[in-house]
């Protein structure tokens, strides 16, 4: 068993968001605070589910022709192979933060030099 606090992992900043990762054997969970104005990614998909959670402030996400806004404790899930379009969230007014998970392959796109690997 391995046991990490999100505090003490070290934070990587991609630009217009601060973010710490644990990648783990068949999955991923990151935690991120995202500034607002923010927009995540361009179109891309996954071959793996994504599930997010917006722990604080509000967030707009867009898959294809779904479209919703979640504020804390709002929880969306992306299906495997499906296009998630440019501003697929954020572009909020005011900063917010979120956590998510996907799997089952370890995600190997979100495993960031100096990481931790659970």
């Amino acid at each position: 068993m391995q046991a990490y606090n999100w505090d003490d992992l070290p934070p990587h900043d991609p630009g217009g968001r601060v973010q710490r990762v644990v990648a783990a054997e068949r999955i991923t969970i990151l935690r991120q605070t995202i500034f607002a104005g923010h927009a995540l990614s361009g179109r891309h998909s996954h071959p793996e589910e994504q599930v997010t959670i917006v722990l604080e402030g509000k967030a707009r996400f867009t898959c294809e022709d779904d479209e919703t806004t979640l504020g804390p404790g709002g929880v969306v899930v992306f299906l495997p192979t499906r296009s998630i379009p440019p501003k697929m969230s954020g572009m909020a007014t005011s900063s917010w933060r979120r956590c998510f998970l996907r799997g089952p392959i370890g995600s190997t796109s979100l495993r960031l030099k100096g990481h931790n690997r659970a």
